[in-house]
C-alpha cells in the first residue's frame, strides 16, 4: 500500500500507521459508548480522575498541560462538568492569581459510574481482540509512554519552581 509521499515505508511508520488509526477509532468508539450512558466526554473523565488525585486542587494550567490541551478547552469541559455539580473552580489560597479545579463528591460517584462503563467498552473492543500474553507488554509499552509524559510535564514545571 503506497503512503502519501510514496516512499518506502519503514517499521516506524507502519507501526504509527496501525497506532494511529486504530487508538482514533477505539478512543471514539468508547467516548459514543460513555458519552451515551453516563454524558461525559473521556476527556470529562480524564480531568475528574485527575481531580480526584489532586487534593486541594489542580491548578487549571497544570490540568491543560496533564492532558495536552489548550487551556481554554480545560476551561470549558471544566464549566460543563461544574454545572453538573462533578467539580468546581476556586481560586488558590496562595496565589489568588491562580485557579484550583477540584472533583467534588458527585463528580467522585459520576468518576466510578463512568469508568466502569469505559471498562465494559474496553473490554468488547480492545480486551477481546488482544490475547492474555501480549497485556504485559503492551503494559509496559504504554507505562513508558506515561512515565516519558510525566517527565516532560515536570521538567515545565521545573523553571517556575526557581
Amino acid at each position: 500500500m503506497p503512503n502519501d509521499d510514496d516512499s518506502v515505508d519503514t517499521d516506524e511508520q507502519a507501526l504509527w500507521r496501525l497506532l494511529f488509526m486504530s487508538m482514533i477509532h477505539l478512543l471514539n468508539t468508547v467516548e459514543t459508548e460513555v458519552k451515551v450512558s453516563d454524558g461525559l466526554t473521556l476527556l470529562d473523565v480524564g480531568m475528574l480522575f485527575a481531580l480526584g488525585h489532586a487534593g486541594d486542587g489542580m491548578p487549571m494550567g497544570r490540568v491543560a498541560a496533564l492532558f495536552g490541551v489548550d487551556a481554554s478547552v480545560v476551561t470549558y469541559r471544566l464549566k460543563r462538568l461544574e454545572a453538573r455539580g462533578l467539580a468546581q473552580r476556586v481560586p488558590s489560597p496562595v496565589d489568588r492569581r491562580i485557579t484550583l479545579a477540584r472533583r467534588t463528591d458527585a463528580g467522585r460517584i459520576a468518576l466510578r459510574v463512568a469508568r466502569t462503563s469505559m471498562l465494559a467498552s474496553a473490554k468488547t473492543h480492545f480486551f477481546a481482540h488482544v490475547e492474555p500474553a501480549q497485556l504485559p507488554v503492551l503494559t509496559e509499552v504504554f507505562g513508558a509512554l506515561h512515565t516519558a509524559q510525566h517527565a516532560v510535564l515536570a521538567d515545565r514545571r521545573e523553571p517556575q519552581a526557581r
